[in-house]
């Protein structure tokens, strides 16, 4: 599964890294870092939590979104995410799914990345 996310994650513009020295190299200056609560393989979506991040802002702000999360969190599709997820839809403020660096085409239908989000989507599998 992590192959097929990896692919799809990647086909949209984000990175998959390994290891908590890539953690590390990624952080700084723009950086958001965010815990994971589940990955979707058919669609290379992360989906992390309000309650976990320390608030709505992480992740949504700043220019870059560091995903920390784990191999045993990969699921095969949505259905299996909201399973896994289910009992942190009634203590989060909001769960979002993270399907690859922001974009819109909303003004002359010309594609524009990070305007409503992050511009860079980085998963960190820690082992």
């Amino acid at each position: 599964m992590i192959e097929r996310f990896t692919e799809e994650l990647e086909a949209l513009g984000g990175h998959v890294h390994r290891g908590r020295d890539a953690l590390e190299r990624l952080r700084g200056e723009g950086v958001s870092v965010t815990p994971c609560l589940a990955l979707i393989a058919d669609t290379g979506t992360a989906v992390v939590s309000s309650r976990l991040s320390g608030g709505r802002r992480p992740g949504l702000v700043d220019p870059v979104h560091v995903i920390e999360a784990r191999e045993d969190q990969l699921v095969p599709d949505l259905a299996a995410a909201l399973e896994r997820i289910g009992p942190e839809l009634t203590q989060a403020s909001a769960v979002t799914l993270v399907t690859g660096p922001s974009r819109t085409a909303d003004i002359e239908q010309t594609l524009i990345q990070g305007v409503h989000g992050p511009k860079d989507v980085h998963v960190v599998f820690i082992e």
